[in-house]
């Protein structure tokens, strides 16, 4: 019995050791893969110089996102988060972001620890710049006009960064499968540490709910320069 169950697992392991394989090769993702993605996150947008700190992320994502092994429905979203030099107790923030002819508009909410303001809506933005206008209750409002990271055909796409990072990952992703299909979900994030870098990375990480593998791919020349096993 004992051998027999041994079998089955190292069975079931050779078969997403191939699924890896032939994903890196063929550079096509396996349906086990695509069909698990919690998060895209296609595009950062950042102001390089100002006192004030603002990010700007968009992409698809879950919704609840929660990284918990399981992949929820998926929709489009746009976070925008605003750090001020100096933190007013009880201060409410408006924003209004303008991508191209489309603008959103509303309130921004503090963050738990009282450091930021955030605000996000259901649409992922595509433009290649953005401008968003911070407005403080009773306060004059603060343009900051944004350049988004990602940049085209000087970058490697997303899916060939998931591609790299399942040929790290290989062994310890093989265990996150049962047969054909991942018991998981992945995350791709495009992200640069710190913010006011120039390094652009692809972040990809496979979550099984317990753990979390994960690699670190430069999004220009598609190395993986950092990775997580276990």
């Amino acid at each position: 019995m004992f051998n027999k169950k041994k079998a089955l697992i190292l069975a079931a392991a050779a078969v997403a050791v191939a699924l890896i394989a032939s994903a890196c090769s063929a550079n096509a993702l396996p349906k086990a893969i695509t069909d698990n993605i919690s998060e895209i996150r296609t595009n950062i947008y950042s102001s390089p110089d100002s006192a004030n700190v603002i990010n700007v992320i968009t992409g698809t994502r879950e919704n609840p996102y929660k990284i918990d092994g399981i992949t929820g429905k998926i929709g489009q979203y746009t976070v925008i988060t605003y750090t001020p030099a100096q933190v007013v107790p009880n201060m409410e923030y408006s924003y209004k972001l303008t991508a191209g002819d489309k603008e959103y508009s509303g309130k921004m909410e503090v963050h738990p620890m009282g450091t930021s303001v955030a605000a996000e809506f259901g649409t992922a933005l595509t433009v290649a710049e953005i401008s968003v206008v911070i407005t403080p209750k009773g306060g004059s409002e603060q343009l900051y006009p944004l350049t988004g990271k990602y940049c085209g055909d000087e970058m490697i796409k997303w899916e060939d960064a998931v591609s790299a990072a399942m040929n790290t990952l290989k062994e310890p992703l093989a265990a996150m499968f049962d047969g054909k299909t991942l018991k998981g979900e992945v995350f791709i994030r495009l992200t640069n540490e710190p913010k006011s870098s120039d390094l652009i990375y692809w972040y990809v990480s496979f979550c099984d709910g317990d753990k979390t593998i994960a690699a670190l791919i430069d999004a220009r020349t598609g190395q993986v320069v950092a990775s997580r096993t276990a």
